[in-house]
């Protein structure tokens, strides 16, 4: 059950939840729109273990109304504080920013004053990652490691030495810390275990394709907007094995036309379960 370890975000405010929260059939409302589930069935009293598992929106819908409700720039210095928003910094290719929507940056990017006014469901989009919020398959990637490493948050390499033509090493990019997603001890495993369950419980919305895979998987998928018609982002995160991390991977599948009855996401998962198949089978 939730506790107050649930969401770094709580943590840090020392905001504890209720033990369950009810993300059906009382969706939030907020402004003129109802923010709805894409499952049509009411979930009842669920966990952060099974939100995560089965991609409930209304729970984080209302985690993020709470958050925003407490401080408005809870969530986006969270999202900032693992790596969004801003490049990576990895060697040699240029990277995008990306952006995470905050009250300061609505302020900077608006110049009509109705729409640069912070609004709850800002805050709501931003907590399933839609609206405003863009990131770069890398940043993504940075991310989820961040999770699987407690937080820690590692600087990317393209290359880790270079060699002349004789072999001898003439450089070399040793594995750098780039910082803390903590500003206090947090216990993320929580995360982590919903994360497993997305890959390995009955419900979970990839375990299809990794319920029986070894080594053992956790991730998150995603339906992310996309600005061609009738088509979506698919995404998946992850990392394996779950208990030994080895591996963080990204995968998104752009501008995607998704199969009848099947999320793109299961898709990317499966992309994924090809790039994993590949590196645990190489020496």
């Amino acid at each position: 059950m939730p506790s107050d370890r649930s969401s770094i975000a709580r943590r840090s405010v020392n905001i504890r939840p209720a033990p369950h929260s009810s993300p059906s059939p009382r969706p939030p409302r907020c402004e003129q729109w109802v923010q709805l589930n894409h499952e049509t069935v009411a979930l009842g009293p669920i966990d952060l273990r099974t939100a995560l598992a089965r991609s409930c929106n209304t729970f984080f819908y209302e985690i993020g109304k709470r958050l925003n409700d407490r401080d408005p720039n809870l969530l986006p210095n969270t999202a900032k504080s693992f790596g969004l928003g801003k490049a990576t910094d990895i060697d040699f290719v240029f990277e995008a920013d990306g952006i995470v929507p905050s009250p300061d940056w609505k302020k900077q990017h608006f110049t009509n004053p109705a729409d640069q006014v912070w609004n709850p469901g800002d805050a709501t989009n931003l907590a399933i990652g839609q609206g405003f919020l863009l990131a770069t398959p890398l940043q993504m990637a940075n991310y989820v490691s961040t999770l699987a490493n407690d937080g820690i948050v590692w600087k990317p390499r393209l290359v880790i030495e270079l060699r002349d033509r004789d072999g001898k090493t003439v450089k070399t990019y040793p594995k750098t810390q780039a910082g803390s997603a903590l500003s206090i001890p947090t216990d993320l495993s929580l995360i982590r275990d919903g994360m497993h369950a997305v890959t390995t419980d009955a419900d979970g919305t990839v375990s299809s394709v990794f319920r029986t895979y070894s080594p053992t998987t956790a991730g998150k998928s995603g339906t992310a907007e996309s600005p061609a018609p009738g088509k979506v982002d698919a995404w998946f995160i992850g990392w394996a094995s779950f208990e030994a991390p080895s591996i963080a991977i990204a995968v998104v599948l752009d501008e995607y036309t998704e199969r009848p009855g099947v999320f793109g996401s299961v898709d990317s998962a499966i992309a994924t379960k090809a790039v994993l198949t590949a590196k645990f089978a190489t020496p």
